[in-house]
């Protein structure tokens, strides 16, 4: 009988006793991590390591090098945790289905596949969908632009159910925020003496959709800012508003209604700059992103566009640019889904 001494339990282990394996097992599907406690020769267990690795991904790591080549346990590593796919035989980093499932799980799991697979627009796409960071793993073909201003990349998510929400979580990486303001409803003291979340936070939408008040009014209300914070450029953390045309907005025409939703044509909301790239060299700072939607209660796609900047000094006169040319866009009028509002005002001061 011998006895191994894992970071949370004492168990004996004797492989030549049916139960005892199985005593394993059950520790293992409890824990995958407690493998790396076990014997090498344990270690070349097809049964445990595949145990294993489905309750822990990472667990493939401590597998015999034999298990790495395994095509189902790496299937498995990776569909649990996407960057178990650096772990796994170099072969299998080439096998385009265990790839696009890494990828899917965790789109930077990209950066560990096989420099071919970098070059495949469909799992560079299911990376950049999962996780839009993922697109600095991608090949430079992707990344390549030689205007200013014009899309990096360009890719479309599927949008289901109903609301901001669910474009939030369909793009959990990629941070914006929302933000409706209209001065009538926000002086409505029934409004104000409810718990109204952070004003730069999608909570505050939530506010205003559940709003037993609020829902049973009927009328168009101004659309009032979308914030976009610039990480890692602005020393001051200032964040830049863009003010959208009223006139346009009117048309537009946000609606409170009696179903309890806000209901508009269009919405544009930049995103978290967070890469820029001068010349074609990437460098921490900004990438400019566009989330454009149309009816975003009922539309079921998203466009998102990846722009390029110059250098920090020009992510400001990037945005005046859009700002003064009422005919910008980002896009490149392929998607039906996408079409520009005209921003008037960049105001650097905190909205009051």
């Amino acid at each position: 009988m011998q006895y191994k001494l894992s970071r949370s339990k004492l168990f004996s282990l004797n492989m030549d006793n049916y139960k005892d394996k199985n005593k394993v097992l059950e520790l293992l599907k409890e824990n995958g991590e407690h493998l790396q406690f076990l014997e090498s020769s344990l270690l070349k267990d097809r049964e445990i390591v595949m145990a294993a690795v489905k309750q822990s991904g990472f667990t493939i790591r401590h597998a015999a090098d034999s298990l790495k080549k395994d095509r189902e346990i790496a299937m498995a590593a990776v569909n649990q945790v996407g960057s178990a796919l650096e772990d796994v035989d170099d072969s299998l980093k080439k096998n385009r289905e265990i790839v696009m499932a890494a990828v899917n799980q965790d789109g930077n799991a990209l950066e560990y596949a096989d420099d071919s697979l970098k070059k495949d627009k469909e799992i560079v796409d299911a990376a950049v969908k999962q996780n839009v960071d993922a697109l600095k793993f991608a090949d430079e073909a992707f990344r390549k632009v030689k205007e200013i201003g014009m899309p990096i990349y360009n890719y479309q998510i599927e949008v289901s159910g109903s609301g901001a929400f669910q474009i939030v979580e369909e793009i959990s990486k990629v941070t914006y925020e929302y933000f409706y303001e209209n001065d009538e409803l926000l002086e409505n003291h029934i409004f104000n003496e409810e718990e109204v979340p952070d004003e730069h936070s999608i909570g505050y939408w939530d506010s205003l959709c559940e709003s037993a008040e609020l829902s049973s009014t009927e009328g168009y209300y101004k659309l009032g800012e979308c914030s976009i914070s610039i990480d890692n450029i602005d020393s001051d953390d200032e964040s830049y508003s863009f003010y959208l045309d009223e006139k346009e907005l009117k048309d537009q025409g946000l609606k409170l209604t009696r179903e309890k939703q806000l209901k508009f044509d269009e919405l544009v909301a930049p995103g978290e700059v967070k890469y820029f790239f001068i010349g074609n060299e990437e460098h921490e700072g900004s990438w400019v992103y566009e989330l454009k939607t149309k009816s975003p209660f009922e539309v079921k796609k998203l466009d998102i566009t990846v722009c390029k900047v110059e250098s920090t000094d020009t992510v400001t006169s990037f945005w005046y640019d859009l700002a003064e040319n009422e005919d910008f866009d980002l896009s490149d009028g392929s998607s039906d889904y996408s079409r520009t509002l005209k921003v008037i005002k960049i105001d650097k001061s905190p909205h009051p």
